[in-house]
């Protein structure tokens, strides 16, 4: 008959884990730590738009950013009710719908970037289906990272792209573009 060693090792683990866990959010709490130079402290923005337009289009941006002093993280995706009136989209052309979206300033209200969202399904609730519109990019030092073909114009005023990651705020205002036409218009909070 064999016995059975059992493994101290999933113990341990969770051990080393949850005192790691304890010991960022300590860290996190005292607003960075170490060399105080701010490389421990994470910073998040999470802020979202609901969007309204005057052909009848519903829908909400989302936005979230993630700097950890090496890597900034923006997941953003923006919603489409179905169907938009006017601007011919529907449940059978949302795919192949160019989206973006243009950010303008709170202060000034003038826009400071465009991006290209990429078509990521649909997300049936209720009797509403929504066309889901994706946007990842991830920076490291001066390296941006994005899906193929997805890109974020950051200087909207300049000619041509200037790639790069776009920082909103609240107050901020998104317009959606669905081929070409302003059909979403919204404020961030």
């Amino acid at each position: 008959m064999k016995t059975r060693k059992h493994s101290h090792l999933p113990v341990l683990l969770a051990t080393i884990a949850g005192a790691c866990m304890a010991l960022s959010a300590a860290s996190f709490a005292a607003g960075g730590g170490g060399g105080g130079d701010g490389r421990d402290r994470v910073d998040y923005d999470n802020l979202n738009a609901r969007l309204r337009g005057d052909l009848g289009a519903s829908g909400e941006v989302q936005y979230s950013a993630i700097d950890d002093g090496s890597e900034l993280v923006i997941n953003s995706a923006i919603s489409v009710d179905m169907p938009v009136n006017g601007v011919a989209i529907d449940e059978t052309t949302a795919a192949e719908a160019d989206v973006r979206v243009v950010f303008s300033g709170y202060e000034d209200g003038r826009p400071y970037a465009e991006c290209l969202y990429e078509f990521d399904g649909f997300n049936p609730v209720g009797e509403i289906v929504s066309a889901h519109y994706t946007l990842k990019i991830r920076q490291i030092d001066d390296q941006i990272m994005t899906h193929a073909g997805i890109v974020c114009d950051i200087d909207y005023a300049e000619e041509g792209i200037q790639k790069g990651v776009p920082v909103i705020e609240a107050g901020d205002t998104a317009v959606g573009l669905i081929n070409g036409i302003d059909a979403l218009q919204g404020t961030f909070d």
